[in-house]
Formats: C-alpha cells, structure tokens, sequence
C-alpha cells in the first residue's frame, strides 16, 4: 500500500494547530490518491521548543521504514509531505532517513520553511510588513522566533537584519544560500558583520541543518529522492524555495 506520512502547518510555532485543523485536507488527499495517510500529531512550541517536533516526526518515520512490513505498507512507497513549517519538518527528516539509508518515494513540500538564516531576502522585506496574509506579520514572527527557542529569549527586530549570527556563521553559510545567484533584488550582505550578541548565543540553532535543511552543501540535496515543491507569489517564504528549485534543477528534475 502507498502510504503518505504527512506533516502539517506551521505546528512549529502556532500551538492552536494540530491534525484537526488539517483533517479535511488530509481526507482529500487520501481519497485523491487512494493512499494511507498519516498525520503526525507532534509536540508543539512553546511548550515543546525544537527539536521536539522533529523528534516526534523522524521517530514515526523510522517505525515506518524499519516496520513496513507489521504496518502491511510498502517501506519503497512512503511520500513524506508538509506545508510551511511542515514542509521544513518533511525535508529535515528525509535527509535524516536518507544518512541511515531509508529512502522515501517522493517528498512533497508545500510554500516550506527552508532556513532561518537569512531574513533579508526580497520575499520576507517585501510581504512580511504588509501582513498580506492576514496572520503573519512582524510581531508574531519575533514571537514565533522567541517560542522557538529553548530559553524564550526576546527576540528584537535584529533578526530581519541578520544579527541573530556570528560573522564566522555568516562567512560559513552565505555560500549555501547564495541569493544573489537566483535573486534579481537582493540586499548587500555584510559577511563580516558581528551581530547581537544578546541574541547570538540563544539561536544558534536556527543555523543548524535541522532546522535550516537548506543550509547544506549543494550534493547532499542533490541525493534527495524527487521534490514536488510548490511556492506562492505573495509568501515570505517564495524566495527560499527558489533557493531550493535552483540547487536541484542543474542536476535533477523536481
């Protein structure tokens, strides 16, 4: 039986969020595609901060490759999806099956959240002011960011200017991002550029792969099974996603 292991929104940091909200999606998903779906019902932020819920998504996701056979699935036809913060939860998992040789069919990620690295992309100064989705806008994402984090530090406004990292981070990472690469419009980045130190200590984990899936070198996504990858226009998080069709489209379909 082909299953999908779905992951739902944004559940990272919106603790009204669970698989009820998701319940009528998920039913037509599997109804479209005749599969078994699964939603995971993880631990949410903030009284779970990271990396909880991708505790709980990669130990269901192990059960399921490691014990296809007591679930009567087939372990080659498992699709991992997600959408926004799901989706990150999707990809981190699948490079984490993907080192202990556990390869999912597809992965499916819906506008995801790709990397907490740079905030001053074209995509989050363009929509994240305007609030042009209604509930996201620059208040609650410092408070999501704050949720995130294991001590609820105060996250400021120095986030949107990337003072949230070291400079050695920043010469580190820059390379795998890269926007200027994909991107028209993008801000001059300042690799030598210090940042907060008041915010430095408590987020360094926004840098890691286990939140960031982007940040990696450009072979290990070329290794990930085939993306389906949708982005929307009027998102902060489009510009990211370009990010990602760009590092896999020199060498692989998506």
């Amino acid at each position: 039986m082909e299953i999908s292991f779905y992951l739902i929104l944004g559940a990272r940091i919106r603790k009204n969020r669970s698989i009820d909200t998701h319940d009528q999606a998920t039913y037509v998903l599997a109804n479209l595609t005749r599969a078994l779906v699964i939603s995971v019902e993880y631990r949410l932020v903030p009284e779970h901060p990271f990396p909880a819920a991708l505790d709980d998504c990669t130990s269901v996701a192990y059960e399921l490759f490691q014990n296809a056979i007591n679930y009567r699935i087939d372990a080659n036809r498992i699709v991992l999806a997600g959408d926004s913060a799901g989706g990150n939860l999707a990809l981190v998992t699948t490079q984490s099956l993907l080192r202990d040789g556990f390869t999912p069919r597809t992965i499916c990620l819906l506008y995801p959240a790709l990397q907490f690295f740079d905030f001053t992309l074209p995509s989050y100064r363009d929509y994240l002011p305007r609030n042009i989705l209604g509930i996201i806008n620059e208040n609650n994402f410092l408070s999501a960011m704050s949720e995130l984090s294991e001590r609820k530090v105060k996250v400021t406004r120095d986030i949107m200017f990337n003072n949230h990292t070291s400079a050695r981070d920043k010469r580190r990472l820059r390379p795998l991002l890269d926007a200027d690469q994909y991107l028209t419009i993008s801000l001059p980045f300042d690799i030598n550029q210090e940042g907060n130190q008041n915010l430095i200590p408590h987020l360094e984990f926004l840098v890691s792969p286990r939140i960031s899936p982007l940040l990696v070198p450009d072979d290990e996504l070329i290794q990930l099974p085939p993306v389906l990858l949708f982005t929307a226009e009027f998102d902060i998080l489009r510009d990211e996603g370009r990010r990602k069709i760009n590092k896999r489209s020199r060498d692989e379909e998506i």
